[in-house]
């Protein structure tokens, strides 16, 4: 964080001039909270007419630690608000290494600082939402008005990065007509309160078209969400994960992955060799395989998912665990995260593994079969590959089988709704109930597809 010293304030800008005066400002909060210089700050220096400003992002570190330390739970709620009203206008669009508007600043303080400033707002950010379950539980013990409610949604969505919402909700008036955007057709949808004065609770209508030309078109009621358990929202997981190096003992070993524990007070593990000569290629994949998206995402939302009994959670399927971290390779080679011939080189020796495999398990091949095979597919033989597939029978198929199986629901959900489809909702709906044989996961694709259509 800057220094309440630092040259750099005066470099900085609020609406109406330099952030010269918002360290005195901040020092004094922090010394003793008082609403009334919270709103001069946040009013005269940090935000106007939903735009925020560079004091807006130099500040919010001290605001997130104000409300992070405080014990007084109703300042904690202000800030958590006001905070994300102002991230809710900051709207995501940013970009690393910091905002393009910033150009000139970084030309006159350089562009480490500005750096820095930005990289310190997005950790603030991230402080400010670990507060989001505290700040609910306090609201929900103490009666609040509807639109200090509306605020506290409006911090809740922008916090998880759903800006679209939080700017709707900041401009809600009951009785207000709105268009939106669907985000899976990207067509516009036009809500409607209901005009039935005989009906005793607030309805809202969607249509496809606008209503007031179109009087004879079906409507169709929003229905809101119970909780945040809904299917329809989805959040990643929030553990951390250790690198951790192998004992010289297992030096020669490959990268494996330890599961976090299922109440989360362990993190993950992902545990590499640093003596076995790797490429970085390799180690990105391992990473990518045993981390995010692959082993550690897919246990996190397990384990975190409540209706999930506890001897499901302990309980594995191989070819779908293995499965999906191989089908979380292939995706990240679509998104550029890997190299491709790195991927199909893997796939090669899965799917060769899985013949031997049946091979020599099934089909009570020999030694000497599985190596003519190998020279006839790749030229040449691999004791090593076959020992692998002697030693632990049906490994290779877990991982090849598994990743084919995930593909082809891919592929069967894209082909039967086309634009409809939405690849977040797709792999929400594969992880949420946690591991499951293929055939009870591909009736839940099946339904899911069911309700898109």
């Amino acid at each position: 964080m800057l220094t309440w010293n630092s040259d750099v304030w005066g470099k900085l800008t609020g609406p109406y001039s330099s952030a010269v005066n918002v360290p005195v400002l901040l020092q004094q909060l922090m010394q003793q909270y008082s609403q009334e210089i919270f709103d001069e700050l946040f009013e005269e220096f940090l935000y106007h007419q939903n735009t925020i400003y560079t004091a807006t992002y130099a500040a919010m570190p001290f605001l997130a630690q104000i409300a992070c330390s405080t014990s007084d739970a109703e300042v904690r709620k202000e800030l958590f608000v006001n905070c994300g009203i102002i991230e809710a206008s900051r709207d995501g669009h940013d970009e690393e290494p910091f905002p393009e508007s910033w150009a000139e600043l970084a030309e006159d303080v350089g562009s480490s600082v500005c750096t820095e400033l930005y990289r310190e707002y997005v950790e603030a950010i991230g402080k400010l939402k670990s507060l989001t379950k505290e700040v609910f539980t306090y609201t929900a013990r103490h009666s609040i008005d509807e639109t200090e409610k509306r605020f506290i949604l409006v911090a809740d969505a922008a916090y998880r990065g759903s800006y679209m919402l939080a700017n709707m909700l900041m401009t809600f008036i009951n009785g207000d007509e709105y268009v939106g955007v669907c985000p899976a057709c990207e067509n516009d949808v036009f809500i409607w309160p209901h005009v039935d004065n005989s009906v005793e609770i607030e309805i809202l209508q969607a249509y496809e078209q606008d209503p007031v030309f179109h009087t004879d078109q079906e409507s169709h009621v929003i229905v809101p969400v119970t909780s945040f358990a809904d299917e329809e929202i989805r959040t990643f997981p929030d553990h951390p994960m250790d690198v951790r190096a192998y004992s010289a003992l297992f030096a020669s070993a490959g990268g494996m992955y330890i599961p976090l524990s299922i109440d989360g007070d362990r993190s993950g593990r992902f545990v590499i060799p640093l003596e076995n000569p790797t490429s970085e290629e390799m180690v990105k994949m391992l990473a990518l395989h045993e981390g995010i998206p692959g082993h550690h995402f897919q246990l996190s939302i397990q384990y975190d998912q409540p209706t999930i009994p506890l001897i499901r959670k302990i309980t594995m399927t191989p070819g779908y665990v293995e499965g999906w971290a191989v089908y979380m390779e292939s995706l990240s080679a679509e998104k550029g995260l890997l190299d491709r011939n790195t991927v199909l080189i893997r796939l090669v020796d899965l799917f060769i593994g899985t013949v031997i495999d049946t091979g020599i398990h099934g089909l009570k091949w020999t030694r000497e079969q599985a190596n003519e095979y190998l020279v006839s597919i790749i030229g040449t033989g691999s004791d090593a590959l076959i020992d692998s597939v002697i030693a632990y029978p049906g490994q290779k198929g877990n991982y090849a089988i598994g990743s084919e199986q995930f593909q082809s629901l891919r592929e069967k959900a894209k082909s039967e709704l086309g634009d409809r489809f939405d690849i977040k909702a797709f792999h929400s709906v594969l992880l949420r109930n946690g591991t499951m044989p293929f055939p009870i996961l591909e009736q839940q694709v099946n339904q899911y597809i069911k309700s898109v259509k």
